[in-house]
């Protein structure tokens, strides 16, 4: 079929609204703190779903690491050197840091929170709303 790939069809009501939040994210305070305050934000705007619940997971655990490896790395050594051979290497936790961040921008991009994607979300609608056809074009 040629053309563009129809936009999903709006939920509705019914399936609208904040995933249950997992014990894991709720003992972290970081992970907590960013569930409570994604929830709200993105439940007020109508494109959070229960459905959502492994994505918004997967975000706040790896924010929360990514907080505490930059804590670790606060004023330690960027640079690290061997005292036997004195070779000297980046601090191995520049590289989690950097691939948590990565994480956390994926994750950030599923969930609609950059321009871009959020440009592509669509608001959650009532049934009555929604003619199955999209009326932006």
């Amino acid at each position: 079929m040629a053309g563009r790939h129809p936009k999903p069809r709006q939920l509705s009501d019914e399936f609208a609204g904040a995933p249950p939040k997992p014990a894991t994210v709720a003992r972290d305070e970081e992970a907590n703190a960013l569930w409570d305050y994604l929830c709200g934000e993105l439940t007020s705007q109508r494109v959070l779903s229960p459905v959502d619940g492994p994505a918004l997971t997967a975000l706040c655990t790896a924010y929360s690491r990514l907080i505490a490896v930059r804590s670790k790395l606060e004023g330690g050594e960027l640079i690290t050197v061997n005292k036997s051979s004195g070779a000297s290497k980046a601090n191995p936790l520049l590289a989690v840091e950097s691939s948590l961040a990565r994480d956390v921008i994926k994750y950030t991009a599923s969930l609609g929170l950059n321009p871009i994607a959020r440009a592509k979300i669509q608001h959650l609608s009532s049934p009555e709303d929604d003619d199955g056809w999209d009326d932006d074009d």
